[in-house]
């Protein structure tokens, strides 16, 4: 079950009435958290709205605007500078974040792109309120390390303006808290919902809630755990029996063995401890797109 920004899913009424007995919901964190600034005269969005529109009708319907802040600092930011950099007559792009170039978030491949289309970096700054063509922004200090393991920013008694048409944030994102309403979902304070830690079954009989609609932004190795916990639930449920190993090997290739020996030389098909199962598992993430790294804590 999904949902796009704008509209709801389908009712948990519907789908069973259609005969959906069981329902996962794993739409995933796609609600943009407030950025909480003050004022008016500057027109702002937020990040996934403004990459949408300039996907779906380009930079030039910006055209007009001539200074642009984002705010954030993670990669959705640096997609932020970059698509924005590409509007027409742009005079400035600047990413505003509240903590150091050392502490931000986005992969530093990120931000040099973005840096390198012409965004200007301004650390520890906070943008706080806004009026006709103006946006004021807070000095920041860093504090004692938080729970992120960052240091913590502060405020300063000290602010600065800047020139802005166009205030784009790119603060996060979360569960949407009216489709998880609509889905008969009570929240907590953090806007997230309570599901069965075992079966990720929730209150509401029949509907089952994962991936970053149950805990907030998370990796993709999460939701898709996520999945096959709940797959196993519903089937027991249904007293449907499944196999216990996750993974049966098809008929060994050993040339293609071979080649991922010489990439993973620990799937060796000649090491003493060589497992032909695992070996067959192995697609050489490592050889492609790192992500394993970036979200592995080992």
């Amino acid at each position: 079950v999904g949902s796009e920004f704008g509209g709801l899913a389908p009712s948990l009424e519907a789908l069973k009435a259609q005969g959906f007995e069981s329902v996962f919901l794993g739409v995933g964190a796609e609600a943009a958290k407030d950025a909480s600034v003050r004022g008016e005269g500057v027109e702002r969005m937020d990040a996934l709205a403004f990459l949408e529109r300039c996907s779906a009708q380009g930079p030039e319907s910006f055209s007009g605007v001539r200074n642009v802040v984002v705010m954030g600092g993670g990669n959705t930011a640096c997609d932020a500078v970059r698509a924005a950099s590409r509007i027409p007559g742009i005079g400035k792009v600047q990413l505003s974040y509240r903590r150091t170039k050392r502490e931000m978030p986005a992969d530093k491949e990120e931000l040099g792109n973005a840096l390198r289309e012409g965004g200007i970096l301004l650390e520890l700054s906070l943008p706080e309120s806004m009026e006709p063509g103006l946006l004021r922004l807070r000095k920041m200090s860093l504090g004692p390390r938080d729970s992120s393991g960052r240091r913590k920013p502060l405020p300063t008694e000290e602010c600065f303006d800047l020139p802005c048409d166009l205030l784009v944030s790119a603060v996060g994102e979360e569960p949407d808290p009216r489709l998880l309403k609509a889905f008969g979902l009570e929240v907590d304070e953090k806007g997230l919902p309570w599901a069965d830690p075992e079966t990720l079954q929730t209150k509401v009989e029949g509907l089952y809630i994962g991936g970053d609609a149950l805990r907030g932004p998370r990796s993709i190795i999460s939701a898709e755990a996520d999945g096959r916990k709940t797959a196993r639930a519903i089937l027991a449920r249904l007293g449907i029996s499944y196999p216990l190993s996750d993974y049966e090997a098809p008929p060994l290739d050993k040339g293609k063995l071979a080649l991922r020996g010489e990439i993973l030389p620990s799937l060796d098909p000649q090491d003493p401890g060589f497992s032909a199962r695992e070996a067959q598992r192995c697609l050489a993430c490592d050889s492609a797109c790192l992500r394993c790294v970036e979200v592995c804590p080992n």
